[in-house]
């Protein structure tokens, strides 16, 4: 075999490790188990806290208006959630509308809601009650 054949040998090895390389820390980074330069991610800690006092009621939590979450709940309860919030870096940062509703629990519709400041990598600690 001569140098030229090794060469091109050599450099198409190369040129595929480092395709499958790339591919790799990619995933890695989409499953969270790299730093992602790409995203800023903010980790919204949400407990929702039920003001019902005698009977169940059904909750539906929105993140920037989308429902992300249903369930009942009894009377003085709470349900503790986490929630990955993930924007480009290139995005501006923005604030988002947390916001849970409840209906029935016998006092009908109650809703809570807050803004928080996304695209800053921050975590949240987030308490709403309804």
């Amino acid at each position: 075999m001569d140098d030229d054949t090794k060469k091109w040998i050599i450099a198409i090895v190369v040129i595929v490790g480092l395709i499958f390389g790339v591919k790799l820390l990619i995933s890695a980074a989409n499953h969270g188990l790299i730093s992602n330069p790409v995203y800023d991610d903010s980790t919204l800690n949400i407990k929702v806290e039920s003001t019902h006092i005698l009977f169940d009621a059904d909750y539906d939590l929105y993140i920037d208006g989308e429902l992300v979450k249903e369930w009942r709940m009894s009377p003085n309860n709470y349900l503790q959630t986490t929630y990955n919030y993930r924007t480009l870096i290139t995005e501006d940062s923005r604030y988002i509308e947390v916001k849970v509703i409840s209906t029935g629990g016998g006092t009908g519709l109650q809703v809570d809601s807050v803004k928080v400041l996304v695209g800053t990598g921050t975590d949240y600690n987030i308490t709403l009650r309804a």
